[in-house]
């Protein structure tokens, strides 16, 4: 179990916090780890926001000084290049929402990783758009192609992450290799390039043929007809079609790289497609554009005509406004470009804070890249100069509160990665518990019982137990039947055991590859954790009780006023590992962590301790199984075992029928007379304890005296002998 948190002294019925909000988030900046990203997000921020400046005034230089001043002494070249960049930096300012302006123009997000599916295919657009080119009547099929392979190569497309199974899914797995070879025909079949490269042209076709036909090949062994599935199942065809995803991408590669040497030109194309296909938005092109018009014009300074009059007195200052005017637009493009740099970097900084944070897993790191994002975000949305409270806390707290079930997901790991993290645990949980959205969120997510809700719901749980050394949870509506919802049967299996991976015991003499190692090892992503037997959801359900109880009255009132948490508590005290669906460690943990409720909620004093005691005694299985307990528990280890169910019995004996019942059972009278003239420092105190209650006349006390004395004396005699 996670270590054991100090108790904040909190009520969240309150609505007066015992701690300010301000005092948690005074502790946070001084241990943060989210310090030095939050640093990196904000140089980034501003040199953004410092070519959006330079683009703002670019656009109003356009509007009024240049277009406004000299609209007929401007060159055609420059008027179209001057239009251009002003409808480009319009469609920057005035997107309609804050969701198209990321999509469009976001710095984070900026590159992505490569892949091999995008950029085949628009290889291929590309091969098209080359072909119409070459015909002069298909100019403009040519550049609506060329869009659709700029679209193709930086947007996303909506709804494909939905295709993840389903016959449309395997419908496009099997046919799209097909069509991205149907789609080099028109470069295959061009005329204008089998006359001027005979030889190329042969040398493509002939690798596309051979390529076209494996491709047909495996499509149609993925076919379930019984004559293709007697060919298909022989052990040579089963091996190859074993590798048939890697097949195919290779066939349709081969196909697409002889055609460059159709066109020099086609070469430089593609590798501007392939560069295209890692940018994650228009911003970079965009970048590259602007640097480009600005460089062309401002490197030849050619800016009047040739047969313009030197001494035209309606151009003085054209040359000037035009040098402003590309000077501001060729610093934001180089502040673009310069923030996509720096974001490229970025991944130090994240990586950084997923292994000071204890961030596991690839989970961990999209929630740091979630947080990446959230903080970007609101360095853009607000001041440079003023405060901004961007926190890992705060940020997940937000989270929590989303419908989305990413989101929640992401808030619930940070919370649990910083609360089971020093010295970060002590700020983070004071500054939860103050916050009683966020506490009625975590014990409402106790309840969620979708089997894709698991993950969340454990994390939940670890965090509320951490939480509940400090909570009255009476203000909570329905907390008490949240939490009994962990204790149900069919949440005994649900353990979720991670690989980890770990690292070779061998050691290397060259200290550059111990150096290399170490590198490695500073930026690489933290294993996953992996669950123990404690982790299980009741077995956390019932250490959420012990806290709950142990901290304060209220709650114990609470749990003895739910129907059902004492019955399943006392239901957890069965040896009958079958019964109880979990393996003997499990069930070793369970036993144990039952136990524990049971005895804090039996040593409770007053009305509520005594309808506590009722309420466990009601149990008519309870006495056999705790009998069970004191004759299974023979090792030093089950010592605390022995302790607690005889502290049980003793706090039951208080009711006279319960302890009737108890002085009737053979087995624990046995079992306590066997522990008390046992060699043990604890167990005789507790025996003699619960004799007293068993046995209240002196007549019945003497003789189970007299004989504890026989059995102190046989024992001796057999040790001697």
């Amino acid at each position: 179990m996670p270590k054991q948190t100090e108790s904040v002294v909190i009520d969240v019925a309150e609505t007066t916090v015992a701690q300010p909000e301000a005092s948690c988030a005074s502790q946070l900046p001084n241990t943060a780890p989210e310090k030095q990203l939050n640093l990196f997000v904000r140089v980034v921020a501003s040199v953004e926001r410092a070519g959006n400046a330079l683009g703002t005034l670019a656009f109003t230089w356009a509007t009024v000084v240049l277009l406004g001043g000299y609209p007929t002494s401007v060159n055609f070249e420059d008027f179209v290049f001057a239009t251009t960049l002003f409808f480009l930096e319009a469609a920057r300012m005035f997107s309609p929402n804050r969701s198209e302006y990321q999509l469009f123009f976001r710095t984070w997000g900026a590159f992505r990783p490569f892949s091999w599916n995008r950029a085949i295919v628009v290889i291929c657009l590309d091969d098209v758009s080359e072909y119409l080119r070459s015909n002069q009547r298909r100019e403009f099929h040519s550049l609506v192609v060329s869009m659709l392979m700029l679209v193709a190569a930086t947007m996303p497309i909506p709804g494909v992450h939905k295709l993840k199974s389903g016959p449309l899914h395997n419908a496009i797995l099997l046919w799209s290799p097909l069509v991205v070879m149907l789609l080099l025909v028109p470069s295959i079949v061009c005329k204008q390039t089998a006359v001027a490269h005979k030889g190329n042209c042969l040398i493509a076709r002939t690798f596309y043929m051979i390529s076209l036909v494996t491709v047909l090949l495996l499509i149609i062994s993925k076919l379930q007809f019984p004559s293709i599935t007697r060919i298909v199942h022989r052990p040579v065809i089963h091996k190859l079609q074993s590798c048939h995803q890697v097949i195919l991408v290779f066939c349709m590669c081969l196909a697409a790289v002889p055609l460059v040497f159709f066109s020099p030109n086609l070469i430089l194309m593609i590798v501007l497609t392939l560069l295209t296909t890692v940018c994650g938005s228009l911003q970079i092109p965009a970048a590259v554009i602007r640097v480009e018009i600005a460089l062309m014009r401002l490197l030849p300074q050619d800016y009047c005509s040739e047969g313009d009059p030197a001494n035209d007195s309606g151009k003085i200052n054209l040359k000037p406004t035009l040098n402003v005017f590309y000077g501001m637009v060729l610093g934001q493009g180089i502040l673009y470009l310069a923030a996509r740099i720096l974001e490229f970097f970025s991944f130090f900084p994240r990586r950084s804070l997923a292994r000071r944070g204890g961030f596991r897993g690839q989970k961990g790191v999209q929630s740091v890249d979630m947080y990446y994002e959230y903080a970007f975000e609101k360095c853009m949305n607000t001041s440079i100069l003023a405060p901004k409270k961007m926190n890992l806390t705060t940020f997940a707290m937000d989270s929590l509160k989303s419908g989305s079930r990413k989101e929640q997901f992401c808030g619930v790991r940070i919370l649990y990665s910083l609360v089971c993290r020093e010295p970060y645990d002590k700020p983070v949980l004071s500054k939860v518990t103050n916050s009683r959205k966020t506490v009625t969120t975590l014990i409402q997510m106790l309840g969620w019982e979708n089997p894709e809700d698991n993950q969340i719901r454990l994390l939940a749980a670890k965090i509320t137990a951490e939480l509940a050394n400090g909570l009255r949870i009476v203000a909570i509506s329905g907390a008490m039947n949240f939490i009994s919802s962990l204790l149900d049967n069919h949440n005994k299996q649900q353990i979720h055991e991670l690989t980890i991976q770990t690292d070779s015991g061998d050691e290397e003499n060259c200290w550059v590859l111990k150096r290399w190692r170490q590198m490695i090892k500073q930026w690489s992503i933290l294993e996953e954790e992996q669950w123990a037997e404690s982790d299980i959801l009741p077995a956390l359900g019932l250490v959420i009780l012990e806290r709950l109880a142990t901290y304060d009255l209220v709650n114990c009132v609470e749990i003895s006023r739910s129907m059902d948490i004492i019955p399943k508590i006392t239901g957890f005290t069965s040896n009958n590992g079958e019964k109880m669906c979990v393996n003997e460690t499990g069930q070793k943990v369970l036993i144990e962590f039952s136990l524990r409720v049971l005895r804090i909620l039996a040593s409770i004093g007053g009305e509520t301790g005594i309808t506590l005691r009722h309420k466990i005694s009601e149990d008519p299985f309870l006495l056999d199984n705790l009998a069970e307990i004191l004759e299974d528990s023979r090792s030093n280890q089950d010592q605390e075992l022995r302790e607690m169910t005889i502290d049980i019995l003793t706090k039951l004996a208080m009711d006279e029928s319960t302890r009737k019942e108890i002085g009737s059972i053979q087995v624990i009278v046995q079992k306590l007379m066997f522990a008390f003239v046992a060699q043990d420092v604890h167990l005789p105190t507790l025996v003699r304890h619960l004799f007293h209650f068993l046995y209240n006349n002196k007549s019945r006390a003497s003789t189970v005296n007299a004989n504890i004395r026989k059995c102190r004396q046989l024992l001796s005699y057999h040790e001697g002998t």
